[in-house]
């Protein structure tokens, strides 16, 4: 298959999508190997559902099958709905709720376009399932928001640095 309009595709999709209708699969087939990927595009709930289905795929010569997309690092652009974002133009910013112990993700991106603005902020979330893992994201962060640099306050540091940062919080390091 070269694209999602392919019948097969479409069909495969439908099939899995009977399980749930919000679950989804990536792959990506070349020489080295082949990779597919179910997702359950963040939704924790879904997560024993999508380990159940990979438990049962068949063992294929040059295939590797995964549950939730994996931590593959960030790559250098992202793009959704055809808006593209250079990963290192992007700073963030970890928030913490102390009444409610929820932590959240502040991304700060420059000239924010409120025409494109959900695109770029799913873009970006893509970037972090590559980056951390769907499995880390997901349980890692409650909410994310994209701000202007205006509006952002704090220190931040350069998204591609989300995984040691996060990784810091987690442990309760200081900030460096």
């Amino acid at each position: 298959m070269e694209s999602a309009d392919e019948p097969d595709y479409v069909l495969l999709l439908e099939r899995l999508q009977e399980l749930s209708p919000d679950i989804y699969f990536e792959f990506m087939t070349s020489p080295e190997g082949n990779e597919f990927v179910i997702t359950a595009d963040g939704e924790q709930s879904l997560f024993p559902l999508v380990e159940e289905i990979i438990a049962a795929a068949p063992k294929l010569d040059n295939w590797s099958f995964f549950a939730l997309k994996p931590q593959f690092g960030f790559p250098e652009l992202s793009e959704w709905e055809g808006v593209r974002m250079r990963i290192a133009n992007v700073r963030c910013i970890l928030l913490e709720c102390m009444d409610t112990d929820e932590l959240g993700l502040r991304l700060i991106v420059p000239h924010i376009d409120p025409a494109t603005e959900d695109s770029l902020h799913n873009a970006l979330l893509r970037a972090i399932d590559h980056g951390l893992g769907e499995r880390r994201f997901a349980e890692s962060f409650d909410f994310t928001e994209l701000v202007n640099p205006a509006a952002a306050g704090g220190e931040s540091f350069p998204l591609a640095r989300l995984d040691a940062e996060l990784s810091r919080h987690q442990s309760g390091e200081a900030a460096e």
